[in-house]
């Protein structure tokens, strides 16, 4: 017997409503009471069924969302075209208004590139990502050619035959498109100006609009979370080669294969689509592991200048358009001198480096904690706090009763960066207390400010709960 979309769902408690997001009205799709999020992104022209079979099993594990999105399903319709940074934009707004503070993300085709730009952009929302047969990658003309037609001419003339071709272009057989899934997308595309929101939508098949809004090896290099890219044995969109090309260029990235399937493996395969994507989301991630650099580490030529490369990547970064061109935060002989004082805490996760800070006793009798640094492309997962933690225990345990930061801030402007780690000072439990002049305090670095400049000096009470 064939499985529907009913009998997939049945005995599931779930919601469908509108929720407004800015000037989208966003059909959404609710179930599970998981502890964690899973977010299901569609492709092209499609809508929130596109995961039908996978919802049932993923509710029994996660809070489970999926949503059409702008343009798209039962969504506003658009009257302009749409490119990945409206979508990302969306995305950031759902979660929002759903109270969503951190998801993983399951993103198919046109939902894959929108989870990987919207990853890069918010490292800090995201837990794992799962990127089945993604888009936002280079393909050939006629592949481009083949969907646009399929799809335009589908919501020109919503016919039976019309959508059954658009869909059976996604599968390895034809088979797999059941009348059910027909008769469900033949309304949305029947829709009073779904053919006008269709062109919008495929504004992305068009080569010199989908050149600006390719995946970049930028993008791919600031995701560090653990991230799934699945392909299948028979996808129209491109090669395996192309998903494996994707994995390797991803910090934590993991190919998986899916056998017997077109474009979307979740629904022709549904059982080996859950089995993989279960597998990979249960995962537990590495424990950070947090110490003290022996003075013996600063003769290890290549650990001193791993760590004064991300200091200075991560400064130049965070303190843009305060120090003339050129400058840097620190040398391999000044960081040398630092591990030898054994003032150097460095953390890994699964044996690689991706933080330090350096904790020391002032002669005034606090304890300060400085050049904290996290590896950009770990970014969201909670290495700065810990390394935070880790310099507060060390100096608790020394007997220290107050621990001091130090921010350097413009002195008539406002810095995005510096605005942000003041925020995130007072609530790690810090305050200021007073503000410093950088030429009183550090004469030799103030010629090397390319603006004026004052550190604001932060204190916490290490004896209060």
């Amino acid at each position: 017997m064939t499985e529907t979309v009913w009998t997939a769902l049945a005995g599931l408690d779930l919601t469908v409503r509108h929720v407004r997001v800015g000037e989208w009205n966003t059909r959404v799709l609710e179930a599970g009471t998981g502890p964690e999020t899973l977010v299901l992104m569609h492709g092209t022209g499609g809508h929130l069924e596109t995961y039908a079979r996978n919802i049932a099993a993923f509710a029994g594990h996660y809070r489970v969302i999926a949503f059409d999105f702008p343009g798209h399903g039962y969504s506003t319709l658009t009257e302009r075209d749409l490119e990945f940074d409206a979508y990302r934009t969306h995305l950031l707004g759902l979660l929002d208004t759903l109270g969503i503070e951190r998801a993983h993300l399951n993103g198919e085709s046109l939902g894959g590139a929108v989870a990987v730009k919207f990853a890069a952009a918010h490292p800090n929302r995201i837990g794992k990502l799962v990127l089945n047969t993604p888009g936002g990658l280079p393909a050939r003309p006629e592949v481009l050619g083949r969907l646009r037609t399929l799809s335009q001419q589908a919501a020109d003339d919503p016919s039976f035959e019309r959508v059954r071709s658009r869909l059976e272009w996604l599968m390895a057989d034809p088979a797999s498109v059941t009348d059910e899934l027909v008769a469900i997308r033949l309304p949305i595309y029947a829709q009073h100006g779904f053919a006008r929101s269709m062109r919008h939508i495929l504004c992305l098949q068009d080569p010199e609009i989908r050149t600006r809004n390719l995946i970049t090896d930028t993008e791919l290099g600031a995701i560090g979370a653990p991230t799934l890219v699945i392909w299948t044995s028979d996808d129209p969109s491109g090669p395996a080669d192309a998903g494996r090309e994707l994995a390797s260029k991803l910090y934590a990235g993991r190919f998986e294969l899916i056998d017997g399937a077109g474009h979307w493996p979740q629904w022709e395969q549904p059982d080996g689509f859950h089995d993989v994507v279960l597998k990979f989301l249960a995962e537990p991630t590495p424990p950070l592991e947090i110490e003290f650099l022996p003075p013996a580490a600063s003769r290890d030529h290549a650990t001193v200048g791993l760590l004064t490369e991300l200091i200075n990547q991560v400064y130049e970064e965070s303190e843009r358009g305060l120090w003339v061109a050129g400058g840097t935060r620190t040398t391999p002989a000044e960081l040398a001198g630092m591990i030898r004082a054994r003032t150097i805490a460095v953390a890994r996760l699964a044996g690689h480096v991706v933080g330090c800070v350096r904790v020391q006793r002032l002669e005034s009798g606090e304890g300060e904690c400085g050049l904290l640094a996290a590896d950009p492309r770990r970014r969201g997962i909670g290495i700065g706090r810990e390394l935070l933690r880790f310099a507060e225990e060390a100096c608790r345990r020394d007997g220290l009763t107050t621990m001091q930061l130090e921010l350097l801030v413009p002195r008539n402007w406002t810095h995005p960066s510096k605005e942000f780690l003041a925020s995130w000072y007072v609530r790690c439990g810090y305050r200021q207390v007073r503000t410093g002049l950088l030429e009183d305090d550090y004469p030799a670095l103030a010629p090397l400010l390319a603006t004026p400049c004052d550190f604001a000096i932060y204190h916490k009470d290490l004896t209060a709960n």
